[in-house]
């Protein structure tokens, strides 16, 4: 279904996979929902999608 887990190069905290169809599966690697959302997670987040 996905293709393996790029999970240091955007951000320690961020799992990125590429689906076989090409979409993008980005999912935060953290217990807690976006309230913890911080300044380089919102920066790595905003490189993944101008990667495309």
């Amino acid at each position: 279904m996905t293709n393996s887990p790029d999970v240091t190069r955007y951000h320690p905290d961020l799992i990125v996979e590429e689906a076989k169809n090409g979409w993008r599966i980005v999912r935060l690697n953290r217990p807690k929902s976006l309230h913890a959302l911080d300044e380089s997670i919102a920066t790595a987040l905003l490189r993944v999608f101008e990667d495309f």
